[in-house]
């Protein structure tokens, strides 16, 4: 399975995208805080992917990343 977890914005853009089975669509306006980011993965219902791609240069992906339990983690 792949899960694609992006902006809001990006997500309308990507939502007949053939090769991926979910889009998670997140707003770091609303989810701002960690507690509030943690919180949001856990209602996302994401269990622990093998891998995580992180194409977005920020330290928030860069924590949302490390926070899904990926055993790989790769990108920026």
């Amino acid at each position: 399975r792949i899960t694609l977890l992006t902006g809001a914005a990006a997500a309308t853009g990507l939502e007949h995208f053939p090769y991926t089975d979910r889009i998670i669509a997140y707003n770091p306006k609303q989810d701002r805080g960690d507690l509030r980011q943690m919180r949001f993965l856990k209602d996302a219902g994401l269990d622990a992917p093998e891998m995580c791609l992180v194409v977005d240069r920020s330290f928030r992906s860069a924590v949302l990343a490390a926070a899904t339990g990926a055993s790989v983690r790769s990108g920026f």
